[in-house]
């Protein structure tokens, strides 16, 4: 069995020498993979059933609004400088964020270390958005 973590995407751990320390642990340890979230800022109220809080409630689950969301391709294309073994994996992507001609280009110097590198594109839909309900889009 193979085991991996989530890199923090918010909070005093985001800054450059904190995330570099955490992903560095991570490749000494052996762990498999670590996965970046994909958020370029979470609303602060929600009225959508958030599937990663027991009440519900993604603020309650530490996904608030305020702060600074790192970009998942730059974060990993940083830290994958900084790690010899582990695997970079963006976890959703959500495609819209980004121009497709970018995203690629962005994306293009992950090809000289294939082994260590996986994106997923996609979107989970539960937050109800842009004036469109979720079972609605």
């Amino acid at each position: 069995m193979e085991y991996g973590f989530y890199l923090p995407n918010s909070g005093a751990s985001i800054e450059p020498n904190a995330i570099a320390s955490i992903a560095k642990l991570g490749d000494r340890l052996g762990f498999f993979c670590m996965v970046m979230p994909d958020h370029v800022l979470q609303p602060n109220k929600v009225s959508s059933s958030s599937p990663y809080s027991v009440t519900g409630d993604i603020l309650e689950a530490g996904q608030s609004g305020d702060g600074e969301w790192p970009e998942q391709i730059t974060t990993l294309a940083y830290l994958a400088g900084l790690t010899e073994r582990i695997r970079l994996v963006t976890s959703v992507m959500i495609t819209p964020y980004r121009h497709p001609i970018l995203t690629a280009k962005m994306l293009q110097p992950w090809t000289c270390f294939p082994k260590r590198a996986r994106v997923d594109t996609g979107c989970r839909r539960w937050l109800d958005g842009r004036g469109v309900r979720t079972p609605e889009r």
